[in-house]
């Protein structure tokens, strides 16, 4: 459900050799720190992996990634005006992103990192928490506004009946965000 665009915007890839969409990570100044490579076959496992003997002689020297040191597209959106989009995974943040939402960043999880906060403490903009409606994502959207309201921020919370902002159909997500928050 991605058009061919938003894919190469994101140099989103596929590895033919372990079956696997590869996404690129980029640290906030935009260096290339990791690739990803999610399962795309029933059972497969790890769901979701971070390559490292797979970059063989092309990994950089010394190569190891701190994936959680970082927020999925903070390096294309530190520069937008308005609200930070914080979803858990690359999946919802390509959504939002495809159906409007261009500031939009994903933890990688379903919990935010002390680095992660401090990417958004210190970019010092509202902040829109829109993580899964599962436990996991209920617990971690209560910990992430927890910990970024402390630090001052202006935080709220997208209310919306799907199981994943990319469960949301394109015509309601925009909707959704601006109407549906508490």
């Amino acid at each position: 459900g991605f058009n061919s665009d938003l894919l190469d915007d994101h140099q989103i890839g596929y590895d033919i050799h372990n079956h696997r969409i590869t996404i690129p990570l980029f640290n906030k100044d935009g260096d290339l720190i990791a690739i990803s490579g999610r399962a795309t076959r029933r059972g497969q496992e790890p769901r979701y992996k971070i390559y490292k003997s797979e970059l063989g002689k092309f990994a950089p020297y010394e190569y190891s990634p701190k994936t959680h040191s970082h927020l999925w597209r903070f390096n294309q959106c530190k520069q937008l005006d308005g609200p930070v989009l914080v979803v858990e995974g690359f999946k919802a943040a390509l959504w939002a992103v495809q159906c409007g939402y261009k500031k939009t960043v994903a933890l990688c999880g379903a919990s935010m990192t002390q680095h992660q906060s401090r990417l958004l403490i210190e970019h010092d903009q509202p902040v829109i928490l829109m993580l899964d409606n599962d436990e996991a994502g209920r617990r971690g959207t209560q910990n992430c506004g927890i910990r970024l309201c402390r630090a001052g921020l202006d935080v709220t919370v997208v209310d919306f009946g799907y199981p994943a902002p990319d469960d949301i159909p394109s015509e309601e997500f925009l909707y959704i965000i601006t109407n549906n928050k508490k």
